[in-house]
């Protein structure tokens, strides 16, 4: 067995007793709750209410004496504040994560297992299923109006809960071992997920901009387009004999087009290829610089790089094939032009290893130099390398 893979099945065995540390938010104080569990999910103490400010020393604390494995209902909402803090932890168990597999794998039928929490992707039925186990509305009050509110969710009692029936239906599986290495890489994906994020990916704002300016021209103010943008505009009016023409309407570009003897039913590239009227090939050069604009223009690159670093979100099991997906940003399809601005090694496993380009900057507590939790060689993602090989790649176990 991998080593990455046996140190995840090791909390099956005597490592710290398979010992869990329970995170969640207290509706009714507005701090959050920690508690020890066994490696059952029965609670081996009372729960610690600490102030979400205080969360990252106690986390600290507790992570560097005890090495537990982390339990929250979500990675997303509790590890990021943590990174930010300059915390992070070797192992969790994503609830919300878990429950997707479990809910959908004919390895748990038998145990009937239904979530007792809210599953991101649930349909309408299956979310009303999940409300067996509703988490108490939480009372507002008004001592508590100006201090730093941490994540707001289910108490400890439903969480706790919802763990005990995912261990129950594991337990009751033919297919126990590699349920067990499934979860556990799938919420250790969620712990990359968000370092990833943190430590985002090397990125030279000065290189973007001067790429765009060379294919769009000046940055432009306000939200008039680039010289160069607009000077192939003008160019297709002329063309066309349409001196109000916007290009950027779909319909009065498709009437001009008609206008200009040019028959066709919409202004997709493969269609407008099959005619060879003078305006079409500036048309196909407008249209890819409008998508860099509107892509990868400068509006991205104020919004998604800050310090040098692009921060995408990156969804764990956001494909169904249970692959990850990305949120903001589209770090999985840049043009090619801007291909050299970025690692090419986002995905799990890959090598870790910065390009020599004068556009690409280090960081202490970047990707190449963060201790990440790889997945077995030749595994296109971290469920297939542990899925039985009639399953292909299909999201969850089958």
């Amino acid at each position: 067995m991998p080593a990455a893979v046996e140190d995840e099945w090791a909390f099956r065995s005597s490592e710290n007793g398979g010992m869990y540390e329970l995170v969640a938010s207290d509706p009714d104080s507005g701090r959050v709750l920690i508690q020890r569990l066994d490696r059952t999910g029965r609670p081996t103490a009372d729960a610690r209410a600490v102030p979400p400010a205080d969360l990252p020393q106690a986390v600290r604390l507790i992570e560097e004496s005890e090495h537990p494995r982390w339990v929250w209902e979500r990675t997303t909402e509790w590890y990021p504040a943590l990174l930010a803090a300059g915390v992070e932890v070797a192992r969790c168990h994503d609830l919300s994560l878990c429950a997707a597999i479990l809910m959908h794998s004919a390895y748990t039928a038998s145990s009937r297992y239904t979530p007792g929490i809210a599953v991101t992707g649930m349909h309408e039925a299956e979310q009303a299923a999940a409300a067996r186990n509703p988490g108490p509305v939480p009372a507002l009050r008004q001592d508590v109006l100006f201090e730093q509110a941490g994540p707001t969710g289910p108490g400890p009692d439903v969480l706790a809960a919802e763990l005990r029936s995912q261990l129950h239906a594991v337990s009751l599986s033919p297919e126990a071992r590699r349920l067990t290495l499934l979860l556990a890489a799938e919420s250790a994906g969620s712990l990359i997920a968000a370092e990833m994020q943190d430590a985002g990916v090397p990125w030279d704002a000065g290189v973007h901009d001067a790429l765009l300016t060379e294919r769009l021209g000046p940055r432009p103010q306000g939200f008039n387009r680039p010289d160069l943008l607009e000077a192939k505009a003008a160019e297709l009016r002329e063309l066309l004999g349409a001196p109000g023409l916007n290009p950027d309407s779909p319909q009065d570009l498709v009437r001009a087009l008609h206008r200009a003897g040019i028959e066709t039913r919409s202004t997709r590239a493969s269609e407008l290829r099959h005619h060879t009227h003078p305006a079409i090939q500036p048309l196909l050069e407008y249209k890819k610089m409008a998508r860099l604009l509107g892509a990868n223009g400068w509006g991205w690159l104020d919004t998604w790089v800050t310090g040098g670093r692009f921060r995408p979100e990156y969804v764990v099991g956001g494909v169904v094939t249970g692959r990850w997906a990305s949120r903001g940003g589209g770090p999985c399809r840049f043009p090619l032009r801007f291909v050299p601005l970025r690692v090419p090694c986002l995905g799990i496993g890959s090598s870790s290893r910065t390009p020599p380009s004068s556009s690409l900057a280090s960081s202490p507590r970047s990707p190449e130099t963060r201790r990440w939790r790889l997945r077995p060689e030749g595994a296109t993602s971290t469920r297939e390398s542990l899925l039985p090989a009639s399953a292909g790649t299909a999201r969850r176990p089958k």
